[in-house]
């Protein structure tokens, strides 16, 4: 998830996300996807680390928003309560949302379209 600041970009997350994120590296298919692509488990650990050192917490409180995949639910929430303007995903699940609150969630390559668009 990304927002924007004047002149600024940053990361936001909740403790349930941080929590699926330091769960990747035992992940079997999150194991191999890394292997074949030459990268260590170090490196997908310390990468990890980074982010979650560099990422704004917050404590979103109440019952997440819907969504069609229970597990992404806890994305919108850290959303609303973050009051970010783009959620960045490649899920299908949460892009057939469109938005939810102020927030637009679209892939990658639509956001580097979006900003760059003079």
């Amino acid at each position: 998830m990304v927002f924007e600041r004047p002149g600024d970009i940053g990361c936001i997350a909740s403790p349930a996300i941080v929590a699926e994120w330091k769960a990747l590296p035992s992940k079997v298919s999150v194991r191999g996807y890394f292997s074949r692509h030459g990268v260590s488990l170090e490196r997908l650990v310390q990468a990890i680390d980074d982010l979650v050192y560099a990422a704004q917490i917050v404590h979103p409180i109440g019952e997440p928003p819907p969504c069609r995949d229970e597990n992404d639910r806890k994305y919108l929430h850290a959303c609303l309560e973050g009051n970010v303007d783009y959620l960045l995903t490649t899920d299908l699940d949460l892009l057939a949302i469109e938005t939810i609150g102020r927030t637009r969630i679209v892939r990658p390559g639509m956001l580097w379209r979006l900003f760059n668009q003079d």
